[in-house]
This record gives C-alpha cells, structure tokens and sequence, in this order.
C-alpha cells in the first residue's frame, strides 16, 4: 500500500525564533556568540539542506578551548520552537539545544544530532532532565552504545 501525501509527512506551521525584539539571523548570530564563550571558535557549520522548520545546524568546535581534548558538536535551530512540556516539565525547558562530544566528529554524529532535534518537535514531546531514550541498536557502526541519557 502507497501512503498519500500528507500521511507520513508532519507539516510544521512558520515559526518565528523567541520573540526578544530580535530578527531570526540575530537570534542565530547571538546563539553563535554563546556557543564561542561557551566552547571556542567554530571549525564547521553542518548546515541543513532540506527546508525544514526547525532549521537545524549543527556548529563544530574543536579541541583545545579551556584544555578540552575533544569536539563539541552543538545543534542550532532546535530552540526556534518550544518543546511540548507536560506538567511534570520545569518550565525553563521549553527551549534548548542539544550538545555531543566526540574524539571526532562524523556524519552519524551530525545526523544523530540533528534528528533528535527534529524528534522533540515531531512527536511533540521534550528532552528532561535524566530522560533516556533507549534505541536497541547500536547508535553507531562498531559501537555498543545504544541509549542516550539526557543531562541538564
């Protein structure tokens, strides 16, 4: 059986960053900002081609910033929205991005990323606190991780 169009495609309505008096390009060059105060220069943006709504990058920051000896890869876009929080959710969990750190960054990373981002908006949900989301397969080719702690 052939899924119509609209049955596996979850359709956002346009949304517009946090509403601080602020454009979307300047909501998006101040988050840069924190990312460099927080993890160093960017090496590499991984830009996200389809246009999808939230728009997710993911920023690459290398080793060496404040003696780290590994990559931080951090999403960009996932905050844009709010997270669907139930009513056990603290309230400044509404919005956040995700990060990961790597000896070094790869496609499966970026990707790993970048659909966790998405997931939170798709399936309307949110990322807490201690949430795991357990995967049973490994994450990665040659890797037995296969859950994801989530860590405030």
């Amino acid at each position: 059986m052939i899924a119509g169009p609209s049955q596996n495609v979850i359709r956002h309505k346009k949304v517009l960053p946090p509403q601080f008096g602020l454009t979307e390009e300047q909501y998006t060059e101040l988050r840069e900002q924190v990312y460099e105060k927080l993890f160093g220069p960017c090496d590499k943006v991984w830009h996200e081609l389809v246009p999808v709504i939230p728009h997710i990058d993911v920023y690459v920051h290398p080793p060496g910033y404040d003696g780290r000896d590994f990559f931080t890869l951090v999403s960009g876009g996932m905050s844009d929205l709010e997270m669907h929080l139930d009513e056990h959710a603290m309230p400044f969990f509404r919005r956040g991005e995700l990060l990961m750190y790597v000896r070094e960054p790869r496609d499966d990373h970026v990707d790993l990323l970048r659909k966790l981002a998405h997931l939170v908006h798709d399936l309307e949900t949110y990322f807490g606190d201690g949430h795991t989301l357990p995967v049973g397969a490994p994450l990665f080719p040659g890797s037995s991780l296969d859950t994801i702690l989530f860590s405030f």
